[in-house]
């Protein structure tokens, strides 16, 4: 049975672990470095864990959740389909363009060959989770009408994803986009990402 400081212990662990591996890499941290800074022994992580690969796929599956959840939580029962999708574009943007979520997607990338189960992990976790959360809103507009119905609502919601995501996401992992954003910025490009999506590019 699982205690209450037992789940402490266990937040406390995956949290420290995900902060030493995005700030050093998954080959920089060794088993003993983490017990080093938050407690508990070998033995508890391993029958826990089974092996380092499976305590970083742990850690990596928290941060995802705490970047998921403030989507997750988003209300988009509004009415107006421009303005719900711009107000899920901007609450994706700001939780994407975080310096450790831009973290986790490098890492995600560095060890995609040699750890692709946990990369896949990541990418379920995160890109996935946010896909499946706008694909249930999508499939309710379709089901009233304002949507187009001969996409499923899963692939309109990928393309929604990738067409706010792709651009500033990558602008920050290459430097081009150093500081952190205003707001008042990553509206704008939340309504430009909504209405290129939703008019199209002809006139």
């Amino acid at each position: 049975m699982t205690t209450t400081r037992g789940n402490a212990r266990r937040r406390a662990l995956l949290e420290k672990a995900g902060e030493m591996f995005l700030s050093h890499g998954y080959d920089a941290i060794s088993i003993d470095a983490l017990i080093s800074e938050v407690g508990g022994s070998r033995r508890n992580i391993y029958s826990t864990y089974n092996n380092k690969e499976g305590l970083f796929e742990a850690a990596v599956r928290e941060l995802c959740e705490q970047y998921v959840r403030p989507i997750s939580e988003l209300s988009i029962k509004t009415s107006c389909p421009q303005l719900a999708l711009a107000d899920f574009a901007s609450e994706l943007l700001t939780s994407v363009l975080k310096p450790s979520a831009l973290a986790l997607q490098r890492l995600m990338i560095a060890e995609s060959h040699r750890l692709p189960n946990v990369s896949q992990a990541i990418f379920t976790a995160g890109h996935e989770r946010v896909v499946a959360i706008l694909a249930g809103w999508l499939e309710e507009g379709q089901l009233k009408g304002a949507f187009r119905q001969d996409l499923p609502p899963a692939r309109l919601a990928d393309l929604f994803v990738n067409m706010v995501v792709t651009g500033p996401q990558l602008r920050a992992n290459i430097g081009l986009i150093v500081d952190p954003l205003d707001p008042s910025v990553i509206r704008a490009m939340a309504v430009e990402g909504t209405t290129l999506f939703l008019k199209g590019a002809l006139v």
